[in-house]
C-alpha cells in the first residue's frame, strides 16, 4: 500500500466516531460566507462543492446559528506538513420532494504522483428540506493531516454528487497543496496584533499564529492578576498551539536562536501546554528560576470544577479559547454560570451594602454569585465585540440548550424576536480584510 493511501485510510479510521455522530446534523443555510464574500446561491443550480479549510471541523459557525443568521466558512488552498485542515463537502440547491432530499455523492483524493484514493464511496444523505434554495454541508467531514513522512505538492480533492429527485450529477474538485514549514516575520504593529486576536477564528494559520505569539507588541502581562499573566492570551495561545502543534518542534529546535524575551515565551507557553521541560542546559540560571516559578503556579482547568479564587482566570483562559477555535464549547461554559442569578443578586446587595459574609456559606454563595457577575459582564461586552458570540448566545436561547435558570437570564438579553435595524455581523465585516 503507498503512503498515500495508507495517510488517508489512517485519517479515515481515525476519525469515523466523529463522522457517525456528524450524520444527525442537517443544516441548510440560504446564504453564507466563503472568505468574507456572499455566496450567490439564488440561481437553483445543483452544485456540490469540496472545501478546505483551516476551521474546526465541528463546524459551529455553520450548525449553530440563529434564525436568518449568515454562517461563514473560510477555505485554504496551502497546508504545512504537519498541519491539519478540514475538507467541507457542500451542496447548493439540491431538489427537495414531499420537503425532503436525497443525495448520493463519493469524495476522492489525488496525490501529486497520480495515485487516487476513494475517500467516501457512494454515501447517502437525506433529510428534511422545504425548497430547493440553500446549501447543506454533507455529514463526511474529513480531518486531514500530513506529515513528513508522504509527498508533498498539489493534492487534489473531488466531489461527484447526484441530485436523486432530479436525476443529476455534477462535480467539482479543490486543490491544496503541501509545503514545508517556513518561519515569517512577527507582526509589526500594535494594530494589526489586536486585529489578529479579533478575527483568528475566522481564518486560523499556523503562519498568523506564528508572528502573533513572536511579536514584539505581544505583552503576555496583566498586572494585579494571578501571577501576572493575561490569561485570555495565554488562553488563547494554549489553544492554538494544540491545534498546530507540529509549530512546537519547529520553535525548539531552533530555541538557542530566539533572544531572552522571546525564550521566555517559550518556557511559560510549555508551561500551559503541559509539555516537558527543556533541559537545563538549553536555559539560563535566571530562565531556570523563572520555570521553577512557573510550576509553583496554580493554573486551573477551565472545564473543571469552577475555583474558589481562581474562577475568573477560568473565564479569562475560555475567552481565550474562543478567540482561538470559534467554537461554541468553551463559551457554553462560561453560561453555565447564568444559573447562579440569586447568588448574583445576593453578592449584590452584600456590595452594595458594604458588608461581609457572615459564614462559610454565606461566602461559597457570595464566591459564586460573584462569577455569575463575572461571567454575565464579559458575556455581554464581548458580545457587543464580536458577533459569533452573540449568535452562539441567540442560538442557545432559541434552541433551549441551557439550564432553566440561564434561560431566565439569556431571555433578558438574547430573545431575537426584534433583531436590530443592522446586525453585528454587518458592521464586524465592514472593516474586516483578510
Amino acid at each position: 500500500m503507498c503512503k498515500f493511501k495508507y495517510a488517508l485510510v489512517l485519517i479515515v479510521s481515525l476519525f469515523f466516531c466523529s463522522l457517525i455522530s456528524a450524520q444527525k446534523k442537517d443544516v441548510c443555510h440560504k446564504q453564507f460566507l466563503l472568505n468574507g464574500k456572499i455566496e450567490n446561491i439564488s440561481d437553483k443550480s445543483f452544485l456540490p462543492e469540496i472545501i478546505a479549510s483551516a476551521q474546526d471541523s465541528e463546524l459551529d459557525m455553520w450548525f449553530k446559528m440563529p434564525k436568518g443568521a449568515i454562517a461563514q466558512i473560510t477555505s485554504i488552498s496551502k497546508a504545512r506538513f504537519g498541519e491539519k485542515f478540514t475538507l467541507l463537502p457542500l451542496i447548493k440547491n439540491v431538489s427537495a420532494k414531499n420537503g425532503r432530499f436525497k443525495l448520493k455523492y463519493t469524495i476522492t483524493a489525488t496525490a501529486p504522483d497520480g495515485n487516487v484514493l476513494d475517500i467516501v464511496k457512494d454515501a447517502t444523505f437525506e433529510g428534511e428540506k422545504t425548497d430547493n434554495l440553500g446549501a447543506i454541508i454533507c455529514p463526511d467531514i474529513i480531518d486531514i493531516k500530513f506529515d513528513k513522512r508522504y509527498q508533498g505538492g498539489r493534492y487534489a480533492f473531488a466531489i461527484s454528487a447526484t441530485d436523486e429527485f432530479a436525476q443529476k450529477t455534477v462535480s467539482n474538485t479543490t486543490f491544496v497543496d503541501i509545503v514545508k514549514w517556513k518561519a515569517p516575520k512577527p507582526i509589526e504593529t500594535a494594530k494589526d496584533l489586536d486585529n489578529a486576536f479579533r478575527y483568528f477564528y475566522l481564518k486560523p494559520s499556523a503562519d498568523l499564529l506564528y508572528s502573533m505569539f513572536f511579536s514584539k507588541k505581544l505583552d503576555v502581562e496583566q498586572k494585579q492578576s494571578p501571577y501576572q499573566i493575561n490569561f485570555i492570551i495565554m488562553g488563547f495561545f494554549k489553544a492554538a498551539f494544540n491545534k498546530y502543534d507540529f509549530l512546537i518542534d519547529e520553535i525548539l529546535s531552533n530555541f538557542d536562536k530566539f533572544d531572552n524575551l522571546d525564550k521566555s515565551k517559550i518556557i511559560l507557553l510549555l508551561r500551559f501546554l503541559n509539555k516537558p521541560d527543556l533541559k537545563d542546559s538549553m536555559l539560563s540560571k535566571r530562565q531556570i528560576e523563572y520555570r521553577q516559578m512557573l510550576k509553583k503556579a496554580d493554573i486551573p482547568n477551565p472545564y473543571e470544577i469552577w475555583h474558589r479564587f481562581l474562577g475568573p482566570t477560568q473565564i479569562d483562559l475560555l475567552w481565550g479559547e474562543f478567540y482561538a477555535t470559534g467554537a461554541y464549547k468553551p463559551l457554553r461554559r462560561i453560561l453555565n454560570l447564568f444559573a447562579n442569578k440569586e447568588e448574583g443578586i445576593q453578592a449584590k446587595e452584600l456590595i452594595k451594602n458594604k458588608k461581609r459574609p457572615a459564614d462559610k456559606s454565606q461566602w461559597n454563595r457570595f464566591t459564586v454569585g460573584m462569577l455569575h457577575l463575572a461571567a454575565l459582564q464579559s458575556v455581554l461586552r464581548n458580545a457587543q465585540e464580536c458577533d459569533l458570540v452573540d449568535q452562539y448566545c441567540v442560538w442557545a436561547y432559541e434552541n433551549k440548550d441551557l439550564p432553566e435558570e440561564s434561560m431566565e437570564v439569556a431571555k433578558e438579553y438574547f430573545d431575537n424576536s426584534k433583531p436590530p435595524e443592522q446586525s453585528q455581523f454587518k458592521r464586524t465585516f465592514e472593516s474586516v480584510k483578510f
